[in-house]
């Protein structure tokens, strides 16, 4: 966690950035508890570390805005509840490779992919299928191929038997999650309406945050089965995996080079907004310290089972419910 610096003089032409950004430093310094100052300081952090200049505006007009401290605290909340929180899983799911019908050629199957990314695969098994025959059935980062690919495909095995690199069970990752789809469920009748109901809710005001930062088409793009389109979809390693969904790594652009992030030899690259988005949420959760406060207290919760007396775990336990409590919450775009 870190104390949020002077503002940067690029921004203090802004009249609404200088004056909001003073009164979150005021803010900062009066916070008496570490729940408070985590609050003050994501605040600070999207102004500084934002996904773009209307955020970064947005944001300062909302605090200039506020009428008390307390007001500035829930703005806070509200932005660490329907922003952060989108970002930072909880858990996974990484289904089984099939392997029950006939596989074609690896080298044939790669070429014929071209023409098909301009679809958006069908279900979560159908992306991950087609992500690593788009990746290469290898990590970017590590360089790892698929164990379960190496199976399937002969030639694959054999090179990297040569070559002797690593591989594992690569995960399949969607850079923005599936819990804020607005499309229908695969199998409504395995919820209940009251569960239906929270996510949606939850939903709304996701969706109501992210137009405010200007992203106002994402929620039509990314609706139904086109949350699995392959530009919101990763290739993984376990640990890098693990990392990403923790906000702990991200992708940022190499500047004065289009589309490079880690991606530059991949046909078709995953969408800069998205990881942008993503990259801005994992820098204020590092600097605020929301993201190791949530995780320290999450797993205390995990292990011990019981809340604090004080209160001190009420925050986490907000943040990690807010998806499945039915609470009426209206966020105005």
């Amino acid at each position: 966690m870190s104390a949020l610096p002077n503002l940067p003089r690029v921004f203090e032409a802004s009249t609404t950035i200088f004056g909001a950004y003073n009164t979150i430093k005021a803010l900062e310094r009066s916070s008496d508890t570490p729940e408070k100052l985590i609050l003050a300081r994501i605040l600070g952090y999207l102004i500084l570390e934002g996904p773009n200049d209307q955020a970064r505006v947005k944001v300062a007009q909302e605090v200039n805005s506020c009428k008390t401290d307390d007001d500035k605290y829930v703005l806070g909340k509200t932005y660490m509840q329907y922003f952060l929180r989108v970002f930072r899983k909880t858990k996974g799911r990484t289904p089984a490779h099939s392997s029950q019908v006939s596989h074609p050629s690896f080298n044939a199957i790669q070429a014929r992919l071209r023409d098909k990314l301009i679809r958006p695969p069908e279900d979560y098994q159908t992306a991950k299928r087609d992500a690593l025959i788009r990746d290469g059935h290898r990590c970017p980062i590590s360089g790892a191929y698929d164990r379960e690919s190496l199976k399937i495909y002969p030639e694959l095995r054999d090179m990297v038997l040569k070559a002797q690199v690593p591989a594992y069970g690569l995960h399949c990752s969607h850079i923005f999650p599936d819990i804020v789809n607005k499309g229908v469920e695969e199998d409504p009748s395995e919820e209940t309406s009251k569960t239906a109901t929270a996510k949606a809710n939850y939903a709304a005001s996701v969706w109501a945050v992210l137009e405010r930062f200007g992203y106002t088409t994402l929620s039509e793009e990314l609706d139904g089965k086109n949350i699995h389109r392959l530009d919101n979809i990763l290739i993984l390693d376990p640990v890098a995996h693990d990392h990403f969904d923790h906000l702990e790594l991200w992708f940022e652009p190499v500047p004065g080079r289009k589309n490079t992030l880690l991606y530059q030899t991949l046909r078709r690259v995953p969408n800069p907004q998205l990881l942008e988005l993503h990259a801005a949420c994992a820098r204020v959760a590092r600097l605020s310290g929301a993201g190791e406060y949530i995780e320290k207290v999450l797993m205390e919760l995990e292990d011990s089972k019981v809340l604090a007396k004080d209160g001190g775990s009420a925050l986490a336990l907000e943040y990690a419910l807010i998806p499945w409590v039915n609470a009426e919450i209206r966020i105005e775009a």
